[in-house]
């Protein structure tokens, strides 16, 4: 996440930078890239920031527990 975060937040201000969809066939395969290597520099070569915005989401989307945990749900 902190490889993304370093990417993106020179191009915070472009307009929808998390709104609009990268190309999910790129996101894919960057993020296959970084589960068979572990290295994380194939980020930095991304020339779309939509792409590295997507998988930054998927990566919060992925977790096992939420950010914000169960045990701060309302019951």
């Amino acid at each position: 996440a902190t490889v993304c975060v370093e990417y993106l937040l020179p191009k915070i201000e472009l307009e929808g930078i998390f709104r609009v969809s990268g190309n999910h066939t790129d996101i894919e395969r960057v993020k296959r890239q970084i589960d068979k290597t572990r290295q994380y520099h194939v980020i930095a070569q991304c020339d779309n920031p939509n792409t590295v915005a997507g998988i930054f989401k998927s990566f919060f989307r992925e977790l096992a527990e939420p950010l914000l945990t169960f045990a701060q749900y309302a019951r």
